[in-house]
């Protein structure tokens, strides 16, 4: 028979972590990072580094690719020509993919850094790999429950995957909490409503957004 105890507040976080981090060891495995995972066989810190300071070494690079990767997305934007236009995404790829690499030995060396489980998820999802990028965004969000940039990275891996009511519910979390946040997502759900339904609910919170002073984040969660 069952006992009518209660889990303590520690124990039940702890059984509720568990699953959470399975499921991003599963998630975060993307190509061509083979055992970069967190949970994983443990990254080499280079002689004279800490586990932390190597991390961070790895993070920066991350970003680096990231900006590259940026920079030639401008690049085939500006192209004059299909040959010019392919180079650039392929560098632009290319560039995302060494990205996705960095970000996961950051993690590896350091499994409470939401910020390299965020990115490792923005550079996922830009490669077209949704399903490992909301993996990414929900450990970054185990660590850090309010790590808001997450939320909205989140909301747009579920737009790209038509999951639109979650996508609905990511932008109420900013809505209420983070509102340049919730323009950034809403932006990118006007982008692509396709959906009437979904494009009128679009419509609808733009003019409630408009009719919101800006600078009154807390009045938000009356709307």
């Amino acid at each position: 028979m069952r006992s009518g105890r209660r889990a303590s507040p520690g124990v039940a976080a702890t059984r509720l972590a568990r699953p959470l981090l399975l499921s991003a060891t599963l998630l975060l495995s993307p190509p061509g990072l083979g055992a970069g995972t967190p949970g994983a066989s443990a990254e080499p810190v280079p002689e004279g580094e800490t586990a932390s300071s190597a991390a961070r070494t790895h993070y920066a690079a991350g970003m680096a690719y990231k900006a590259e990767a940026w920079s030639h997305e401008a690049a085939a934007l500006e192209a004059t020509d299909a040959a010019t236009q392919a180079t650039a995404e392929a560098a632009a790829r290319a560039a995302f993919e060494a990205a996705i690499t960095a970000f996961g030995k950051a993690l590896k060396l350091d499994l409470k850094d939401h910020e390299a489980a965020n990115e490792l998820g923005y550079a996922l999802r830009r490669t077209g790999n949704y399903q490992k990028a909301l993996g990414a965004y929900n450990f970054a969000l185990t660590i850090k429950p309010d790590f808001y940039p997450a939320v909205e990275y989140r909301g747009e891996a579920y737009l790209a995957l038509g999951r639109l009511q979650d996508a609905k519910d990511a932008y109420m979390t900013l809505f209420r909490n983070e509102p340049v946040l919730a323009a950034q997502l809403l932006e990118a759900m006007a982008a692509k409503a396709t959906d009437a339904e979904f494009a009128a609910w679009v419509a609808e919170r733009q003019q409630i957004a408009a009719r919101l002073p800006s600078s009154d984040a807390a009045s938000a969660a009356d709307w």
